[in-house]
């Protein structure tokens, strides 16, 4: 079984580290992003942008076409029209792909292994450094964990084996969709502590979750999406502003319940 492909891609090590040579651009650029299923808009006409050092949230009720962007920008998705860039380049090409670590979906684990097991296969199915195993087990938590088998593991500490999984390739760029699920009060502490720790060393991470108060804390930008379109994009402060509201959950609802939109 191989590695979710949410959170790793394979990597040619004769040319990881040329691609690794960050060029003067920005980590993400998306622009007009459009993308059909079966004939219905998932996304339509979305822009988004991203810069190192900074994490933008990225919010949407449920079926707004987060994730959908996100795997267009992890290029597991090819777009109908618009353009996306990962630092300056195509993100299905090798150079973007070095570059960029995800957390998208549920990550898929070897049952019959332990997360130690895990990280040190899939850092040789992309390319990395299976001996980082350990060192990002103890940064997501999971240091005695890690010796335990996958299939009994929490939702919650899925969750973090994934987190370390996107960082196998130490990338500085950072797509993750609710890293927090499934975690206590204290899991959801470390968590925000260690993507602060990624953003202070220069990391850009886009950001999605339905955790409104962590978003609150850590979100530099916001991005909001209804419908598969950008309804608000900026700081938290000239949303609350642009809406007359005092907490970002409820400057959420005023841009995307239907109920308080028709009111």
């Amino acid at each position: 079984m191989t590695p979710t492909a949410n959170a790793l891609a394979p990597t040619d090590p004769r040319t990881d580290a040329a691609a690794r040579t960050l060029p003067d651009a920005p980590p993400l650029r998306v622009e007009g992003l459009v993308k059909t299923y079966g004939g219905r808009p998932a996304v339509n006409g979305l822009s988004l942008s991203l810069e190192r050092g900074q994490i933008v949230g990225f919010l949407g009720p449920n079926g707004s076409g987060k994730t959908t962007t996100m795997r267009c920008v992890m290029g597991l998705a090819k777009p109908d029209s618009g353009r996306i860039a990962v630092f300056g380049r195509e993100p299905s090409s090798p150079a973007a792909l070095s570059q960029v670590g995800g957390l998208i979906e549920e990550p898929s684990l070897y049952a019959g292994g332990s997360g130690r097991d895990h990280l040190r296969i899939a850092a040789r199915w992309c390319g990395a450094d299976p001996a980082r195993a350990d060192e990002l087990l103890d940064l997501v938590g999971l240091a005695q964990a890690g010796k335990k088998p996958c299939g009994k593991y929490s939702l919650g500490m899925k969750q973090r084996l994934g987190l370390a999984a996107a960082l196998l390739k130490d990338p500085p760029l950072l797509v993750l969709d609710e890293p927090s699920n499934g975690l206590d009060p204290a899991g959801m502490r470390d968590i925000r502590r260690l993507l602060d720790r990624l953003r202070d060393e220069g990391r850009a991470i886009l950001l999605s979750s339905h955790m409104l108060g962590e978003v609150e804390e850590l979100a530099d930008q916001l991005v909001i999406v209804r419908q598969g379109r950008s309804v608000y994009e900026g700081p938290l402060d000239g949303l609350l502003e642009s809406t007359g509201q005092t907490r970002l959950s409820e400057a959420f609802l005023a841009l995307t319940d239907p109920e308080d939109i028709e009111s």
